[in-house]
């Protein structure tokens, strides 16, 4: 669901761009759409690997190395 808001602020953006006289208020109030977007779709990302974490032994966390690294 998130990824599909994101993809519908973009086409606004595109829009909002394309226009004879582009509104600098309104395409930065389109841009926080999508960063508060972005913002969420990262932390669901941490949560998601830190449940996958929870249930792995120390064995099985151990054949995973980059997931204690951060991914950005």
């Amino acid at each position: 669901e998130l990824m599909g808001q994101s993809m519908n602020y973009s086409s606004e953006l595109r829009k909002l761009y394309r226009a004879e006289r582009p509104d600098a208020g309104e395409i930065g109030t389109v841009y926080g759409k999508i960063f508060d977007i972005k913002r969420k779709m990262i932390e669901n990302g941490i949560e998601a690997k830190q449940e996958a974490k929870d249930v792995l032994t120390d064995e099985q966390r151990g054949q995973f190395p980059a997931w204690d690294r951060p991914s950005c």
